[in-house]
């Protein structure tokens, strides 16, 4: 199991800790997901998410799986 986390610094009234786990092997398109769903939780708002993480088209998002290898190694 693998884990995306972020603290936050200071006292804010903001979550101060998200925490994704998810399994490991995960494809670079579920990856971008848990950065938008991360991105989302804190606070983002959908049109910056939508720049900083364009939706892919064209089945574009079925790459080789060795890319996402090479993050986690």
């Amino acid at each position: 199991m693998d884990k995306l986390v972020y603290h936050r610094g200071g006292k804010p009234t903001e979550p101060q800790k998200i925490d994704f786990e998810f399994k490991q092997g995960i494809t670079a398109y579920e990856f971008r997901n848990l950065c938008v769903r991360m991105a989302s939780a804190l606070g983002y708002s959908n049109n910056s998410i939508e720049n900083a993480f364009p939706t892919p088209k064209d089945n574009e998002h079925e790459t080789d799986k060795r890319q996402l290898k090479l993050l986690f190694d």
